[in-house]
């Protein structure tokens, strides 16, 4: 059976996979999500690109509050900053037993694979969602000054803890990492590969730098589409200033679609830009690759299902603006 595949993190990943729900039956979408923001607080693993996608798919966030969590509080977590528990990031109360369920299946010895599907089902989610790899994965950016200075994830990145995006980005275990079997086979399957609109360099990067699944995107027949995750030089989510910084640490000279085209053309075969960035077709399609383009921005589920229908009805890009 023929089935779509997505690939990616972050809320870009849940709001495509969301829309494909609406057109397509679950057990025809697959999810190949990044895991390289996983972390520990507390002793707990935590998952939060996984665990954004299982709360989306589940018809846990609500679009109207920018896709947060319906009615979540946080009283666990005041009163563990209170008695003096560090933890960079915000931890839901209903977030915790999903933490707390993680870890201890993945204690008992199963993997963050076998995890992720048991979670799939006890949340209700008939969408084959897999991580790129089980294995240790750690996005780190290191300061100027080396060893010395602090290393945070992007999930631990707060306003009195930045991240030092001046220095080169590091995928901590992404060269021993083995892509998940059933990742592979989802992308080599596919009829379609849709590449999310997700950070380029924290999460395409990440995701690309584990053996195999590169490799896996390059040699797949799927047609293969990816969303942009800016317009204009603004990424879709995040700070601008952030992604400029991260892409020119990376070897990009600026944030634009036609630098996408260039830095990714290996894994595209067409990219949906904004339409406010028409202008770039020619320059996207000088790089070798497809382009079309489309009102990209996803504000609520009826944008996410106009936008899938147009990925699973879209041949190739070369003829122009959609």
């Amino acid at each position: 059976m023929s089935h779509v595949t997505v690939v990616g993190g972050g809320l870009g990943a849940a709001k495509i996979l969301v829309g494909l729900v609406e057109i397509l039956p679950e057990d025809e979408i697959h999810a190949v999500i990044h895991v390289g923001d996983d972390a520990e607080v507390w002793g707990l693993r935590t998952s939060p690109d996984i665990d954004r996608v299982l709360l989306a798919l589940a018809g846990e966030l609500d679009p109207g509050h920018e896709w947060r969590r319906h009615g979540e509080s946080h009283q666990c977590f005041s009163m563990a900053r209170k008695l003096g528990m560090k933890a960079s990031v915000q931890v839901g109360d209903r977030d915790l037993a999903t933490h707390l369920l993680r870890t201890g299946w993945l204690r008992s010895g199963s993997n963050l694979e076998e995890v992720t599907s048991q979670l799939a089902e006890r949340f209700g989610v008939g969408v084959n969602v897999i991580p790129a790899t089980s294995d240790p994965v750690r996005t780190w950016v290191e300061a100027a000054d080396g060893e010395t200075a602090p290393r945070v994830t992007p999930s631990e990145a707060t306003p009195s803890n930045p991240m030092p995006v001046s220095a080169p980005i590091r995928y901590e275990g992404a060269d021993q990492a083995m892509a998940s079997a059933r990742a592979v086979a989802s992308i080599m399957q596919a009829s379609r590969v849709i590449l999310a609109p997700s950070d380029p360099v924290r999460v395409w990067d990440a995701m690309l730098a584990i053996p195999g699944l590169r490799d896996a995107i390059r040699r797949t027949k799927a047609v293969k589409i990816a969303i942009s995750p800016i317009a204009g030089s603004q990424p879709l989510t995040g700070d601008g200033a952030e992604l400029e910084r991260l892409m020119k640490a990376t070897g990009s000279a600026q944030v634009s679609v036609a630098d996408l085209a260039t830095r990714y053309r290996d894994v595209l075969g067409d990219l949906v830009i904004h339409t406010t960035d028409v202008d770039a077709l020619d320059a996207v399609r000088a790089a070798g690759v497809g382009a079309w383009a489309e009102n990209i921005l996803i504000g609520n589920p009826e944008d996410a299902a106009r936008l899938a229908r147009r990925l699973v009805s879209q041949e190739r890009g070369m003829s122009g603006a959609g």
